[in-house]
């Protein structure tokens, strides 16, 4: 005969497997940002010939990769990335504290989702005269889709494209922090007195 596992403990250990999940990649994804000091520039428009959209993504992601903000986001993402995994250790072993160390690294980690976007929504606007004249460059060449886009509907795809990573993120966070606050008791370890 077998027993079956107390209905607590299923969904528990999901939510383990997605902090510990997140917070792996998060770190790993942080710690390279941070570590990466050099990058080589994107291969100019006459030799590469790309299409405008590609020619632009890879010119913010020089540009964002030699911006004074990127290490120091690397390295915030590196330590909430281990508060994640810290989180999902504490629900993991059913310590009182769990719930509060999961949940506050997932609100850090939105903080953070949101403010990497505000900064590549500025990094684009800054460079959109550079990334204007990148599609228009494609376009004087006949490069891929050239006579369907303007320049400013490939800035539009590219400002989208951000937009779609950051609704997903902060999807991705919110689902989990729900399924936090719903499933994993505020403290387990106190048990009411009976009277």
């Amino acid at each position: 005969m077998t027993t079956k596992p107390p209905p607590a403990t299923l969904p528990r250990i999901g939510i383990v497997v997605w902090l510990v999940l997140l917070g792996t990649c998060g770190l790993t994804r942080g710690v390279s940002e941070y570590s990466v000091t050099a990058i080589e520039p994107p291969p100019s428009v006459e030799t590469a010939q790309p299409s405008a959209f590609t020619a632009g993504a890879s010119h913010l992601a020089y540009t964002w990769m030699m911006s004074e903000w990127r290490r120091p986001l690397g390295l915030l993402a590196a330590l909430i990335s281990l508060l994640l995994i810290w989180g999902g250790v504490r629900v993991a072993r059913r310590s009182p504290d769990g719930r509060w160390w999961a949940s506050q690294a997932l609100l850090a980690k939105l903080v953070l989702v949101t403010m990497e976007f505000g900064l590549q929504m500025r990094l684009a606007f800054a460079e959109k005269p550079k990334l204007y004249a990148l599609a228009e460059s494609v376009a004087a060449q006949g490069g891929e889709s050239s006579s369907r886009l303007s320049p400013g509907q490939h800035f539009g795809l590219i400002c989208a494209s951000f937009a779609l990573s950051f609704a997903i993120g902060v999807a991705i966070f919110s689902y989990v922090l729900w399924r936090v606050r719903q499933e994993v008791p505020a403290n387990p370890g106190k048990q009411p007195r009976a009277a």
